[in-house]
C-alpha cells in the first residue's frame, strides 16, 4: 500500500540503513508452518483494532476496501460467479468469521466452503442508457456503504452493473479485516485469470491464518524491543494535530468522506523522480516531509505525528495469499527550530527506516502505550495518514474480446481527518486528499493540497531554504490600503463646533435630565475649557487632564473642553480605590483633574489642580489645600480661543490592563482619532436625526467610538445612567421612549437582551436598526436569534479592536435578512478603511487563508504607544515587514485567521490556549458552548493540573438559593456528599451549598448538552457553580477571584455502591492493578482496546448487562461507567409517570389548528418507518411493500440518505427478506434529537410527503432505567406526533401489552377497550417509558390527531421459516435448553406471536382507513415449559437445577449475558388474561391469523436454531 518499504531509485544497493537486512529476510523466507485445523485463531493487531473499532460504533463502512473495473465485451454472469467462488474458496480470510472467543477477546474461524451463501457473493443490476454511468455510481455509492457483519462470512461481495449487452462495471468490496491493498490486487489478478480461462496456480501454501497464528506465537524479544522503541519514540507526542478546521470537532465522527484530487505538473514529476534518485530517497519520503512541512504550517504546531500503512508481506510465500497483512505505524517529527527541507528529509529518512524496523508491534498495543483517555472523536496517536501507491498498470485483455479497465470507485469513508493518498508513476505524480467533511470544506481540502504540491516543489527547486520560508499559494487577499486625505486638516472638536454653528439647536446629548443642544454642548465645553486654560501649562503640548466623571451629558462636555483646551483627557473610573486613582493620576503625569462636584476625595492624595465639572460653577481649587478662584457665575459663553491641535497631537489616554495585570496608558493622537471617526460614521451611515445610545463608560475606548462618530455627524448620543439595569424588556422600553436609532453595547449584554427577548421579540415600531456589539466574541446562535426577534429589520455589525488599534479595527455586518447558513464562528469582518490588518504565523511570514496565526494590526489606527513605557511599545508595536518603510505593527496577541471571502474569523488568545492531556484547547470554545445552555448565564474555563474547570453562574430563575454559596461537581467524591459532588456520571448530579432541584436539573442537562456537542478532550472534569463571575474592570475573567477547584491527585477514592464495587474487581483483574477507585479512568490504568473487550465480557458476565463498548470509552471514569449501567439519575430515581405523560402545549396547539392534507386514505403516497433496522422493523417494512405502492421511507441514524437506504436493505437480507430498493428511502434522523435532527424545513417536508406513520422505533433494554430510555422511547414518540401534526398524517404507534403489567391488571381480562391508565407497578424502565409514550399518543388522539396503538406481546420468529432475532431473551433460553438437554419446570405458559403475523397486521392496519383504535397481538394458544421440553426430547427439571447448570456453563451458553440476572427462587408469572378478540377480527377478514404456538411451531424455531443459519 505504501512505498515505505521498496527500494529507493539510484545506485544498485543504494538501501537505506536496515533495508538489506530486511530484503535477505524476505528471500529465504521462514516456513510459516500450518496452523491446526478447525481450531480458533487469534486476532493480528492490525484486525484487533479493526474489531475494535467496529465494536465501537465507529461508522461501519468506513473500514471498506474496494476497486472498480470497465469490463467490455462479452461477459457471461455464471462464470463470473464461479470466478468469485474459487477466489473464496482459495483464499481462507475470505471464509473467516470474527467471533468472540471464550474470554471475550475476538477471534477468527475459518468457515467450511460449504456453510457459505456463494450466490450472495455477486449482485446483479442494469441501468438503462442514458445515465447510465451516472446511475451506476449511485449504486455503487450505495453498494460500499452498507456494512458487514464480521461473523458472517463471506466479507466480501461484488456489484455487475450492466450498462449495455458488452459493457459492465464490476466492484468488489470487502472488510479491511481481510484484505488490504496487495490483497484486492490479488483478488482482481485471480478473477481476471478465471474469466480469461487462464489455469491457476495452486492455493498459496500460507494462508492468512496460519501467518496470524504464528505471528501470534512469535512474541519475544523482538516485540519487546519494538514497543520500547514505540514508547520512547512517542512520549509526549500531541494527543491531536489541530488542524485549523471549517467546522466544530463532533463528539464523534460521522465518517462523511470527499476527495480533491491534484494531478502534479509532467515537468515537476520528472524533477521530483530525478531528485529522489540523486538523494536516494524514495517517493514516499518525499511525499512525507512535504506533507510534515504542510501540516506543522497549516496547525502552527513543531510536532507532527503522520501515520502510514507498513505492509509486513517480508516473507516470500506471502507474496500472493489474501489478508490483512498491513499494520500501522505512526510517524514523529520535530520540526522546532525553523529547519531547512533538507534538513526534514533527512530527519524523514532516519524516522521512516527506525520505524519500518519496528514496525511488526501492534498498533492497538502501541496506542496503549501512548495512554490517555481515548476520545472518540478523534483516531488516537494520529489523524492524518499517508499512503504512497504506484500508478495502476492496465490489464491486459482476457479471452474472448473481454477487456478490462480501471473505474473510479466511490470515495472512501472518512477514517481519519486527512487521508493523503500519493500516486506515481514513471513520469505521473497524482496528489489525492481524502478529507472528513465533518470538519473541511472542499476549497479548504483544495487549499492544503495546492500547498502540499508548492512544499514539493520547493523541495526540488532549493532544498535549503526554511520551510517557514516556503511561500504558500495563493497569497492572502490584498486588504484595503489605508485612505489617504487630500482635504485640509480639521480636527474632531472642530467638526463638532461646525455642527455647533450650523445647527445650535439640534440634539447632541439626550438624557434623563433633558436635551442638551450641540450650541449649548460647545458653550459649556468652551466655559470650562476656558477655566481649564488657567491651570495648564502655557503652550506646553500633549498635558494629560484627567477626568472623574460618572455618564452623563457632563463627561460629555469635560471631554470636549479638554480637547477645546488643547489637552488629551484622561478618564478614570470613579467607583475604584482612591489609591488606585492617584497612583495612575501619578503615572500619567496628569496637568489637572476634573471631577464631579462630591467625587474630589476620590482622587487620593493628588496635589494638582481639581477642577469641578458643573458649569454653572467657576469655582476652581488649584490644590488640595489652595486658594480659589472666581469665573463668570452662570454665563456660557467662553472667552479664549481654542488651541489649535495637529494629527501628531495627543487626543486621550486610556488605561488598559493587560496579562499581567499592570494597567497600562494607551495613547492616542488625534490624527488616528480623526480617521476612527471618519470611518466608523461612514460606515454606520451616522447622520442628522440619529440617536445613539452610548453605554460604554469614558473609561472604556469604545466610548470614543460612540462620541465621536456621533457628534461630529450631527447625530445625538444618549448616554445610559446605568447599564447595568438594562434587560431586555428595560432595552424596548428606554430606546422608544428616547427615539433611539443605534446602540453601542458589549456582546456579553447584547447577549443576555437576546436572551431576554426571545420569548417576546420586540414590537414593529422599535426605532431601533442598528445594533453594534463587540468586546468579546459572539455567538452565531444569538446572531441567529437575533434576526428572529427583530424580524430583520435591525443590523447587527460586529466589531473587533484592541485599544491600542483605537477602538475599531474590524467590522463584519449581519443584515437582517442574511442567510447565515451553516456559520459556526461570528466572523470579525474586514478591516476599516484606514486599517491594515495581516495575519503572520510563528516565525513572522503571512499565514495562508484559512490557517491560524497572530492578528496584527497596522495602518493610521495605531496608538502612539504606551505612556512612558518605551520597552513596552517597542515590543508591542514591531517594525511592519510587509509595509512601507518606518510602518508599524500592533501584535494583538489575538489568533485569527483570513477566511476564503477575505473576512477575518477570531479565534482565540494566544496567552489563553492550554494543554490538556496532549490536546491544545481554547477555553473560550468550551464556554461558548457552555454559555449556549439556556440555564446558564455566564461561564468560564480555566485549566488546572492537566484538566478543565468550569465555573458556572446559573440564569436568574436556577440561581443558588445561598448568595456566597459554590456548588462544586467533579469526579472525587460520593454522590451522597454534602461537599463536591460527582458529576462524571453521565445521569449522576448533586448539589450544595443550597442549591435546588432546578440547580441540579440544568447541571445534569449542561454535562449531557456537552456530550453531544464538544469532543471529549473539551470536557470539563469539574463544573463548580458561583453566584458571579468575576471579572475585571475591563471585562476579563479575574481568575484569582476563583474559588480553588477541588484536586485529590493521586489520592484513592473507594468505589461506592454494589455496581462500582464489582466494576473495580473487574477492573483490577484485567489490568493487573491492586486496586481501582471511582475516580480512576480505565485507559489511564493502563487499559487498551483488547483490554476493553474482556471487561466487558467479565462486566456481562459478573453483572448480567450487556455494555457497549464505547459506553466504556465514553465514560470519564468508573463511577461514571457504573452510573451509566445503573441508569441512575438523583432528580428521576422514581420517575413521575403520570406527569411525564402530560401531552406538551404546543403539541395540544399544533393537533388542533393542523390542516389535514388531502392524501387518500387508503393509499398514501409515502409510508414513514422507524426502527426500520430492527427485528419487527424489518418485517413490517416488507409487508408494506407488498400491501402499498407507496415509498416506504425509513427513518435511520446515518450519514445520508444513501447510507440509510443501505442500512435497511442490509438488516431485510440478514432476516431473509426481500425488498424492491427503488421503493425503500432512506432518511437520515435520530428517535432522540429534536425533530429527529432535521432542520425545521427539512421536517416540514418529510411531513408534506407522508400519509403514515409507523413508529416502530425504540430502545429495547430491561436493564436500564426510565430516564436513560426517556430520550428514544418518550421524546421520540412525541416528535412522531409533531410529524403527524404538521402534515396530517395517519400514526401508528407500536407499542407493547407490557403496558398492563402493572399492578392494576395482573390475573385480569384486558380487552382493545381497556386503556393502560394506571402505571402503578411496572417494575421496568422499559415498560414505564412505553406506557408514557403509549398515553402520549392516546392524549394526542384527544387533541385532534389520528392516532393507532399497536400493543404486540413477545414476538417470536417466523412461522413459516422458524428464522427469529437470535439475539433475544427466548431464543437464547430455547437455545440454552436444546445445550443442557434440560427444560426448566415453570408454573406458567409461554406466548409466541409470530413476527409475520404480527407484521402483517401491523401493515394491514395502518392502510386500512377506518381502523383507528387499539390493537392487541397477544398468541392466546400458548405453549408450556413442560411441552417445551417433549418437543425437544428434553429433561424437565427444577429452576434451582437449571440454574445452576445455566450459571456453571458460562460463556458456552447462549443464555450467558442474562445469567446473572436469573434469581434464585423459580420466577411466578401473572400476566392480564388478554382478550384480543377486536383485533383477530379485523385481521382474519383480510385473511391474516395467528398461528398457535405449538409443538410445530416450536419445531421450527428450533430447527433453524440447530441450523445454525442465524
Amino acid at each position: 500500500m505504501t512505498e515505505a518499504s521498496q527500494k529507493p531509485p539510484g545506485r544498485p544497493g543504494a538501501l537505506p540503513e536496515g533495508a538489506l537486512a530486511r530484503l535477505i529476510e524476505r528471500r529465504k523466507g521462514t516456513g510459516i508452518p500450518r496452523r491446526e485445523p478447525g481450531l480458533a485463531v487469534p486476532l493480528t493487531g492490525t484486525q484487533e483494532r479493526l474489531w475494535f473499532l467496529d465494536q465501537a460504533g465507529q461508522d461501519a463502512a468506513a473500514y471498506l476496501c474496494w476497486a472498480g473495473n470497465r469490463l467490455r465485451g462479452p461477459l457471461e454472469t455464471a462464470a463470473l460467479r464461479a470466478a468469485l467462488a474459487a477466489v473464496v474458496a482459495r483464499h481462507e480470510a475470505l471464509r473467516t468469521a470474527i467471533v468472540e472467543g471464550p474470554t471475550g477477546r475476538p477471534v477468527q474461524v475459518v468457515r467450511a466452503l460449504a456453510e457459505l451463501d456463494l450466490d450472495a457473493l455477486l449482485e446483479l443490476a442494469s441501468v438503462p442508457p442514458p445515465s447510465g454511468e451516472e446511475a451506476a455510481r449511485r449504486l455503487a455509492d450505495a453498494f460500499v456503504a452498507r456494512p458487514f457483519a464480521l461473523d458472517r462470512p463471506p466479507l466480501m461481495r461484488a456489484l455487475l452493473v450492466e450498462l449495455a449487452p458488452d459493457d459492465h462495471i464490476l466492484l468488489l468490496c470487502l472488510h479491511h479485516i481481510v484484505c488490504d491493498g496487495p490483497s484486492l490486487e490479488v483478488i482482481l489478478d485471480e478473477v481476471h485469470a478465471a474469466l480469461a480461462g487462464e489455469r491457476q496456480d495452486p492455493a498459496p501454501p500460507t494462508q492468512f491464518p496460519d501467518y496470524a497464528a504464528w505471528l501470534a506465537s512469535r512474541g519475544g524479544k523482538q516485540l519487546e524491543a519494538d514497543l520500547r522503541y514505540w514508547r520512547r519514540q512517542l512520549a509526549g507526542a500531541p494527543a491531536l494535530l489541530d488542524l485549523p478546521a471549517d467546522r466544530p470537532r463532533p463528539p464523534a465522527p460521522s465518517g462523511r468522506g470527499a476527495r480533491h484530487s491534484l494531478p502534479l505538473p509532467r515537468e515537476l514529476a520528472l524533477r521530483l523522480a530525478e531528485f529522489a534518485g540523486r538523494r536516494r530517497a524514495t517517493p514516499f519520503m518525499l511525499v512525507t516531509a512535504a506533507l510534515a512541512v504542510t501540516l506543522a504550517r497549516h496547525a502552527d504546531q513543531d510536532d507532527i505525528v503522520i501515520g502510514t500503512p507498513a505492509d509486513n508481506r517480508d516473507l516470500q510465500e506471502l507474496e500472493r495469499s489474501v489478508g490483512m497483512y498491513a499494520n500501522t505505524v505512526a510517524l514523529r517529527f520535530g520540526l522546532d527550530g525553523n529547519p531547512t527541507l533538507a534538513e526534514v528529509l533527512d530527519q524523514v529518512r532516519r524516522v521512516d527506516t527506525e520505524g519500518l524496523d519496528h514496525r511488526r508491534a501492534p498498533f492497538e498495543e502501541v496506542v496503549g502505550l501512548v495512554g490517555g483517555r481515548r476520545d472518540l472523536s478523534h483516531n488516537p496517536v494520529f489523524q492524518v495518514m499517508l499512503v504512497v501507491e504506484r500508478a495502476p498498470r492496465r490489464r491486459a485483455s482476457t479471452a474472448a474480446g473481454l477487456t478490462v479497465d480501471g473505474w473510479a470507485p466511490p470515495v472512501p469513508a472518512a477514517r481519519f481527518d486527512l487521508t493523503v493518498v500519493a500516486v506515481t508513476g514513471p513520469e505521473t505524480f497524482e496528489l489525492h486528499l481524502d478529507y472528513a467533511k465533518d470538519l473541511f470544506d472542499e476549497g479548504t481540502a483544495a487549499a492544503m493540497a495546492e500547498r502540499l504540491a508548492a512544499v514539493l516543489e520547493a523541495l526540488v527547486t532549493d532544498e535549503n531554504q526554511r520551510m517557514w520560508h516556503v511561500p504558500f499559494p495563493p497569497p492572502e487577499p490584498p486588504t484595503q490600503p489605508p485612505r489617504t486625505e487630500d482635504a485640509p486638516w480639521e480636527s474632531v472638536v472642530d467638526r463638532i463646533a461646525g455642527w455647533a454653528a450650523r445647527a445650535p439647536e439640534a440634539p447632541a446629548v439626550v438624557g434623563e435630565e433633558g436635551t442638551l443642544g450641540y450650541g449649548e454642548l460647545l458653550a459649556r465645553a468652551d466655559l470650562l475649557a476656558d477655566r481649564l486654560r488657567t491651570v495648564l501649562a502655557g503652550g506646553e503640548r500633549d498635558q494629560i487632564v484627567a477626568l472623574v466623571l460618572p455618564a452623563g451629558a457632563e463627561a460629555v462636555v469635560a471631554v470636549l473642553a479638554v480637547l477645546r483646551a488643547g489637552a488629551a483627557y484622561l478618564p478614570l473610573d470613579p467607583g475604584h480605590p482612591p489609591a488606585r486613582l492617584a497612583a495612575l493620576l501619578r503615572e500619567a503625569s496628569a496637568a489637572a483633574v476634573i471631577v464631579a462636584p462630591g467625587l474630589e476625595p476620590t482622587v487620593g492624595d493628588y496635589d494638582g489642580p481639581i477642577l469641578r465639572s458643573n458649569s454653572a460653577s467657576a469655582e476652581t481649587t488649584s490644590s488640595r489645600t489652595g486658594s480659589s478662584s472666581a469665573g463668570s457665575g452662570t454665563s456660557f459663553a467662553g472667552e479664549g480661543s481654542p488651541r489649535e491641535v495637529g494629527p501628531d497631537d495627543l487626543a486621550y489616554v486610556i488605561y488598559t490592563s493587560g496579562s499581567t495585570g499592570a494597567p497600562k496608558g494607551v495613547m492616542v493622537t488625534h490624527g488616528t482619532l480623526d480617521r476612527l471617526t471618519r470611518s466608523f460614521a461612514d460606515l454606520h451611515g451616522f447622520g442628522p436625526g440619529q440617536r445613539l445610545l452610548m453605554l460604554p463608560p469614558l473609561t472604556f475606548d469604545a466610548s470614543v467610538g460612540d462620541l465621536f462618530p456621533a457628534l461630529t455627524t450631527g447625530a445625538a448620543v444618549v448616554p445610559h445612567p446605568e447599564p447595568a439595569r438594562l434587560d431586555g424588556a428595560e432595552l424596548v422600553r428606554f430606546c422608544r421612549e428616547h427615539g433611539v436609532t443605534a446602540v453601542d453595547t458589549a456582546a456579553s449584554l447584547w447577549r443576555r437582551w437576546v436572551g431576554d427577548l426571545a420569548a417576546t421579540d420586540v414590537p414593529d415600531d422599535w426605532p431601533v436598526r442598528i445594533m453594534m456589539i463587540g468586546g468579546e466574541e459572539a455567538r452565531a446562535e444569538d446572531v441567529r436569534a437575533w434576526q428572529r426577534i427583530t424580524a430583520g429589520r435591525c443590523d447587527l455589525y460586529n466589531h473587533y479592536g484592541p485599544t491600542e488599534a483605537t477602538v475599531c479595527a474590524t467590522v463584519h455586518r449581519f443584515g437582517g435578512g442574511d442567510d447565515l447558513g451553516a456559520l459556526w464562528r461570528v466572523p470579525i469582518g474586514t478591516p476599516l478603511p484606514h486599517v491594515t490588518a495581516r495575519v503572520l504565523d510563528r516565525h513572522g511570514g503571512l499565514a495562508p487563508v484559512g490557517v491560524v496565526g497572530e492578528l496584527h494590526l497596522g495602518g493610521d489606527c495605531l496608538a502612539r504607544g504606551y505612556l512612558g513605557r518605551q520597552d513596552l511599545t517597542a515590543d508591542r508595536f514591531v517594525p511592519d515587514p510587509y509595509g512601507p518603510a518606518g510602518s508599524r505593527l500592533y501584535r494583538t496577541g489575538d489568533l485569527a485567521r483570513m477566511r476564503r471571502d477575505g473576512s477575518l474569523e477570531f479565534c482565540g488568545r494566544r496567552d489563553r490556549q492550554v494543554k490538556i492531556r496532549g490536546h491544545r484547547v481554547e477555553p473560550a470554545e468550551v464556554e461558548a458552548a457552555i454559555a449556549a445552555h439556556p440555564g446558564i448565564a455566564d461561564a468560564a474555563v480555566i485549566a488546572k493540573d492537566d484538566r478543565l474547570i468550569a465555573y458556572l453562574t446559573l440564569a436568574p430563575s436556577t440561581t443558588p438559593t445561598s448568595p456566597t454559596s459554590a456548588t462544586r461537581i467533579s469526579a472525587t467524591t460520593s454522590p451522597t456528599s454534602a461537599t463536591p459532588i460527582s458529576a462524571n456520571a453521565a445521569d449522576g448530579v448533586g448539589r450544595a451549598g443550597g442549591a435546588g432541584e432546578r440547580e441540579g436539573g440544568v447541571l445534569e442537562g449542561l454535562r449531557r448538552r456537552l456530550r453531544g456537542r464538544l469532543p471529549g478532550h473539551l470536557l470539563p472534569s469539574q463544573f463548580i457553580v458561583v453566584p458571579a463571575i468575576p471579572r475585571t474592570a475591563h471585562g476579563k475573567v479575574d481568575q484569582a477571584a476563583l474559588p480553588p477547584p477541588d484536586r485529590r491527585t493521586g489520592e484513592h477514592v473507594p468505589p461506592v455502591g454494589a455496581v462500582e464495587t464489582a466494576l473495580a474487581h473487574v477492573w483490577a483483574q484485567a489490568l493487573r492493578v491492586p486496586e481501582v477507585g471511582r475516580t480512576d479512568n480505565f485507559f489511564e490504568l493502563g487499559g487498551h482496546s483488547l483490554l476493553a473487550a474482556s471487561v466487558v465480557a467479565q462486566t456481562r458476565r459478573v453483572l448480567g448487562v450487556e455494555v457497549p463498548l464505547c459506553a466504556l470509552l465514553e465514560s470519564a471514569d468508573l463511577s461514571d461507567l457504573a452510573a451509566l449501567i445503573e441508569g441512575h439519575r438523583v432528580t428521576e430515581d422514581d420517575p413521575d409517570l403520570a406527569a411525564e405523560a402530560a401531552l406538551p402545549a404546543d403539541l395540544v396547539t399544533l393537533a388542533q389548528t393542523r390542516e389535514v392534507l388531502a392524501t387518500p386514505a387508503t393509499s398514501p403516497s409515502a409510508v414513514l418507518v422507524t426502527g426500520a433496522t430492527g427485528f419487527l422493523g424489518a418485517h413490517l417494512v416488507a409487508q408494506l411493500t407488498v400491501r402499498t405502492e407507496a415509498d416506504i421511507l425509513c427513518l435511520v441514524r446515518a450519514s445520508d440518505e444513501r447510507e440509510a437506504a443501505a442500512r435497511v436493505l442490509d438488516n431485510l437480507r440478514s432476516h431473509g427478506l426481500e425488498a424492491d430498493p427503488a421503493r425503500i428511502v432512506g432518511v437520515p434522523g435520530d428517535l432522540a434529537q429534536e425533530r429527529y435532527g432535521m432542520t425545521p424545513d427539512a421536517f416540514a417536508a418529510l411531513a408534506r410527503r407522508t400519509g403514515v406513520i409507523c413508529h416502530n422505533g425504540g430502545r429495547v433494554n430491561f436493564a436500564e432505567s426510565y430516564a436513560r430510555l426517556r430520550p428514544v422511547n418518550v421524546d421520540g414518540t412525541l416528535e412522531a406526533m409533531r410529524l403527524a401534526a404538521l402534515g396530517g398524517a395517519r400514526l401508528h404507534l407500536v407499542s407493547t401489552l407490557g403496558v398492563f403489567l402493572g399492578d392494576a391488571h395482573r390475573g385480569r381480562p384486558v380487552t382493545e377497550l381497556d386503556p393502560p391508565d394506571d402505571p402503578e407497578g411496572l417494575g421496568s424502565g422499559y415498560d414505564q417509558s412505553k406506557w408514557v409514550a403509549d398515553r402520549l399518543a392516546r392524549e394526542g388522539r384527544t387533541a385532534g390527531l389520528r392516532v393507532s396503538v399497536h400493543r404486540p406481546a413477545r414476538v417470536s420468529g417466523d412461522s413459516r421459516t422458524g428464522r427469529g432475532n437470535a439475539g433475544d431473551y427466548f431464543s437464547r433460553l430455547l437455545a440454552t435448553c436444546a445445550a443442557l438437554g434440560a427444560v426448566p419446570d415453570l408454573p406458567f405458559e409461554e406466548d409466541l406471536a409470530p413476527v409475520d403475523y404480527v407484521a402483517a397486521g401491523i401493515a394491514h392496519l395502518a392502510l386500512t382507513s377506518d381502523a383507528d383504535g387499539e390493537h392487541h397481538y397477544f398468541n392466546g394458544a400458548t405453549i408450556s415449559y413442560a411441552g417445551i421440553a417433549r418437543t425437544m426430547g428434553a429433561d424437565l427439571v427444577p429452576w434451582g437445577r437449571w440454574r445452576s447448570a445455566v450459571l456453571e456453563g458460562g460463556e458456552r451458553l447462549p443464555l450467558a449475558p442474562f445469567a446473572a440476572t436469573l434469581p434464585e427462587q423459580t420466577p411466578r408469572f401473572e400476566r392480564p388474561l388478554f382478550d384480543c378478540g377486536r383485533t383477530e377480527k379485523l385481521l382474519s377478514a383480510a385473511g391474516i391469523t395467528c398461528p398457535p404456538a405449538d409443538t410445530a411451531l416450536l419445531d421450527r424455531y428450533l430447527g433453524h436454531l440447530g441450523s445454525g443459519r442465524e
